[in-house]
């Protein structure tokens, strides 16, 4: 349990990196899970293409071009999982950073600043600036991942599980059966009247799965593009807009000599001194 609210922002970042990264590697695995049954469908319609009802025209031409949306999705995913990671990563490196170097380094500016003030207290505006740094790379990043993860719950969390939920279903779905092998080894009449009856039966029940699997993954189009741009302004757009506007201000507060201030506010001026 974190017990202070510094300790609890870091408990909610490393959370938000963790479940988010975890959503984004289920979706890619349900992605290549539907990528690979649609392969499967594909590659099962040479088995009855002795039938001649053109299956492999049918299979080939109306889920290759899905094949490839899917295929390109899954890169995407992989690629936002990706940045979650190196985001996680840094914010390890920019809390070590900010406490480890920055923060002494102010301190002992300030100290220096404060114990002879006539040489080093030019420094005090220095170490100001440091320990405003050091505190920026310490919690620049878990304020962002806090600030994300609001937008997320708030305005897209929902869609992206109800679109993830219909990508791993409809693997399931579409999941291709096996094909009956064409045997050109029957002799009778009868025999080959019985395989090739058995050879369009199993030719209709590709080409009904195969229209099963195109209606239904068409259906998922919307569910995809929705998944895209959830994952553009989760792990790219939305960081980078709260980092910019964080840096924004960090600087403005750089400039202000916050250390010309402090001092101006603690030592009392000529006019003070020659009232007293």
């Amino acid at each position: 349990m974190a017990r202070t609210p510094l300790a609890r922002v870091d408990q909610g970042a490393q959370h938000y990196y963790n479940r988010t990264l975890t959503h984004a590697l289920g979706t890619y695995a349900a992605a290549r899970g539907l990528n690979a049954v649609i392969s499967v469908v594909q590659g099962s319609d040479v088995a009855v293409s002795p039938a001649g009802v053109g299956v492999r025209v049918a299979a080939g031409e109306i889920l290759d071009p899905l094949n490839d949306l899917i295929e390109r999705f899954s890169w995407v995913v992989l690629a936002a999982a990706t940045s979650l990671g190196v985001q996680k990563i840094l914010l390890t490196v920019f809390s070590w950073a900010g406490m480890r170097l920055l923060l002494p380094l102010a301190a002992l500016l300030g100290l220096g600043a404060a114990l002879w003030p006539r040489r080093y207290g030019s420094a005090s505006a220095t170490a100001v600036r440091l320990l405003m740094s050091a505190l920026a790379l310490r919690y620049l990043l878990p304020v962002t991942a806090l600030a994300t993860d609001r937008i997320d719950r708030l305005f897209l969390n929902e869609t992206a599980d109800k679109a993830t939920l219909s990508l791993s279903m409809a693997a399931g779905e579409a999941e291709a059966p096996e094909a009956m092998p064409y045997e050109a080894d029957e002799t009778t009449l009868a025999g080959k009247i019985k395989q090739f009856f058995q050879n369009i039966g199993q030719a209709a029940q590709l080409e009904r799965r195969i229209s099963l699997l195109k209606t239904s993954v068409t259906g998922l189009i919307d569910k995809i593009i929705d998944l895209i741009v959830i994952f553009a302004l989760k792990t790219l757009i939305i960081p980078l807009l709260i980092l910019w506007v964080l840096g924004k201000l960090l600087k403005k507060m750089l400039q202000m000599d916050p250390a010309a201030l402090f001092w101006r506010r603690i030592k009392p001026s000529k006019a003070q001194l020659a009232d007293q």
